[in-house]
């Protein structure tokens, strides 16, 4: 673990809508911070350490992959983004400790921060009771504007930001958090992310509405088992600009299940099968209300489609999720819960609920039955204190079908 502790932050999702009169300007749909990387900066000097009443050298650090990754799972720079953009005129919109926060309607912008500089001077002094830390920081980001709507970016904001800190038992934490509020702020206030979050609500740029005329596909009768080695091929991972989800194969004609939150409204997705082979998918149907979505491909040979399975899920039955939580490495994961129940929420709408352990990037997976059959789609789960507590809902596939006008062919 790095001197700042990146590891002990817990990751936090933060879904930030408009205030009234922000609302006017920008337009209505959130604006969901979804990712941070700092990449750019492995191996490269970021931490210059001073010592002593005049601060003299003390030795350097270099930026290392672990702080990455503690970085773009940071909860404390995620708090200070919402801050800033809520000092700006924008205010939180959702449950910011929800696994799944895309799910939400309204969240139409997603934001993503590439850090391409940063440079702490840190330098420890005592007094006669303990030691105390002063220094200055600056931070370069270049912040990338995500349309779910459009399914592109439609902007990007690069920031220079500085921060001092007086002497300080924390100095380095406030350093820290205080030069990535500044960026954060620079971004909120500069009139070229106000223009794109503008852009993406109105005009002739606005996505079609989707057809609602029955489709009828080809779906495989579930009429015997499945080895989850077998289903694993058919269950993909899909990439839009700089975010990812999981999908499932349900038709050999190459027609793939997903969220509306994972694929958009329209446009082209990447989706990348266990073999590692990627193709091109186009997004033909999606339905935000039910955050599902279709997409048309050209799966690779030995890509099974995953039956549908019509019936019920029973009380405490096993199911298990397939699906990319977390990385793109770790796509094809398998894990096993029971269906805790089937409750209505959000809207009306029905969940099936389970203790299956799902993530960020298993949204769209299937759920399946000890079969190997499709019970449902991963969509979000529930940790009002940031930590999970398996309380994870799935939208029923029945429900997916009929949102999208699916029916069998034949």
């Amino acid at each position: 673990m790095s001197r700042l502790g990146w590891a002990a932050m817990l990751s936090a999702a933060l879904v930030i809508a408009g205030s009234a009169a922000r609302a006017e300007e920008a337009g209505r749909g959130a604006v969901e911070l979804s990712r941070l990387n700092a990449d750019k900066l492995i191996g490269k000097p970021w931490l210059h350490l001073k010592r002593g009443l005049v601060c003299l050298p003390n030795g350097k650090e270099d930026w290392k992959a672990k702080d990455s990754e503690g970085f773009s799972h940071s909860a404390m720079l995620l708090a200070a983004f919402r801050d800033e953009l809520s000092k700006a005129g924008f205010r939180s919109g959702a449950d910011t400790s929800d696994l799944f926060a895309a799910h939400t309607e309204n969240v139409e912008i997603q934001v993503g921060g590439l850090v391409n500089d940063l440079q702490v001077d840190l330098c420890t002094s005592h007094n006669t009771i303990m030691p105390y830390q002063t220094g200055h920081a600056s931070m370069d980001i270049e912040w990338q504007i995500y349309s779910t709507t459009k399914g592109r970016i439609i902007g990007r904001v690069p920031t220079h930001a500085v921060m001092d800190v007086p002497p300080s038992s924390d100095g380095e934490q406030k350093l820290l958090r205080g030069v990535f509020a500044a960026s954060a702020r620079a971004l909120a206030n500069s009139p070229e992310f106000i223009e794109a979050v503008k852009a993406s609500h109105g005009g002739s740029a606005t996505a079609p509405q989707t057809s609602r005329s029955p489709l009828q596909i080809s779906l495989p009768p579930a009429t015997g088992p499945l080895s989850f080695d077998q289903a694993q091929k058919g269950v993909v991972s899909i990439f839009t600009a700089d975010a990812f989800g999981s999908g499932v194969l349900i038709s050999p004609e190459g027609y793939i299940l997903t969220n509306h939150h994972v694929a958009g409204d329209v446009g082209r997705v990447r989706v990348r099968w266990p073999n590692g082979v990627d193709t091109v998918g186009e997004v033909v149907r999606a339905d935000k209300r039910r955050d599902v979505a279709l997409i048309k491909t050209s799966p690779p040979a030995g890509a099974p489609a995953l039956a549908i399975r019509h019936t019920d899920p029973r009380l405490g039955e096993t199911v298990f999720a397939l699906g990319t939580p977390l990385e793109r490495e770790f796509a094809g994961t398998l894990t096993r819960g029971v269906v805790s129940t089937v409750r209505r929420i959000e809207n009306g709408l029905p969940f099936i609920q389970s203790d299956v352990a799902v993530d960020h990037g298993n949204s769209g997976g299937p759920l399946l039955d000890e079969q190997g059959h499709v019970l449902g789609l991963t969509d979000w789960g529930y940790s009002p204190d940031g930590v999970s507590h398996n309380l994870n809902f799935f939208i029923p596939i029945d429900e997916a079908l009929r949102a999208l006008a699916l029916s069998p062919a034949g």
